[in-house]
């Protein structure tokens, strides 16, 4: 039996990706998949109180201004698509766990998500 794929995600990992391009929802929509996520992708947010939520939440900037002022105040980690560096961390100033690239590496998109998916389990001993 072989070892699975590390980059491959825990199966049945959920994530939501809301992007109003349709080229970028198409190419990270695809690296997602391709990285072993279940994916719903939609151009704007579905009504938060009518839908289960993901894993994670993968949004561009301008949807995740109007996530803010959802009536939901318990989210899944949000990771946002920038087109700068200046969005990015303003989003992340807003609530945002995580920024990513809108053009950027498919592996980092992928490495942000598991990072959120799956943190780091580890004590002051074992990094000491």
């Amino acid at each position: 039996m072989g070892t699975p794929s590390p980059n491959v995600s825990s199966p049945g990992t959920h994530v939501l990706l809301i992007e109003v391009n349709p080229d970028a929802r198409a190419t990270h929509g695809a690296t997602l998949v391709a990285g072993g996520y279940a994916v719903t992708q939609a151009e704007a947010w579905p009504p938060l109180d009518e839908v289960e939520l993901p894993a994670i939440l993968v949004s561009d900037v301008e949807s995740f201004s109007r996530l803010q002022h959802s009536a939901r105040r318990r989210l899944p980690p949000v990771v946002v698509l920038a087109d700068d560096a200046n969005s990015g961390v303003s989003a992340c100033l807003r609530g945002a766990d995580a920024w990513v690239p809108t053009h950027g590496d498919d592996a980092y998109l992928l490495a942000t998500i598991e990072g959120l998916v799956r943190p780091l389990k580890r004590t002051f001993r074992d990094t000491h």
